[in-house]
């Protein structure tokens, strides 16, 4: 929202950030054995994507 974003387009990017590093942990690990953390170190990657 910081960037002048709608509050649903902030909800919205950030489900699909979200998601995105949950697919890309996905491929890494399985889903079983998957930790937040590990998400947390491929929303990089998410952003990476974007550039």
């Amino acid at each position: 929202m910081a960037q002048q974003y709608s509050s649903e387009e902030s909800a919205v990017f950030g489900v699909w950030l979200h998601g995105k590093a949950g697919d890309f942990t996905a491929e890494k690990h399985s889903k079983e054995s998957m930790l937040p953390s590990d998400l947390i170190d491929e929303l990089g990657n998410v952003f990476k994507i974007l550039s």
